[in-house]
């Protein structure tokens, strides 16, 4: 039962960081290799590097993606305004 809620968080949470993003999901279906009919069906898994190339083009960390912690924090800050 906790793997199953596991699955259905983290597709929630991959949709709110798209959107919080203004990124499409044909964008991070094409940016980490995989048909954009994958987001739509919340039984489907992702492979542990797409996972990883997923947070690296929504910014968000691995472990809030999964539903490891609730803190939302991204991958990398940004390097804008700094020299």
């Amino acid at each position: 039962m906790r793997r199953q809620s596991l699955i259905y968080g983290f597709w929630d949470r991959f949709y709110e960081a798209c959107d919080d993003k203004g990124v499409s999901k044909k964008d991070v279906a094409e940016f980490i290799g995989v048909d954009r009919k994958t987001f739509y069906r919340s039984s489907n898994q992702l492979n542990p590097l797409s996972i990883a190339k997923a947070c690296v083009r929504l910014n968000v960390s691995a472990d809030w993606l999964l539903g490891i912690v609730n803190e939302k924090r991204p991958l990398y800050r940004s390097m804008e305004g700094k020299k």
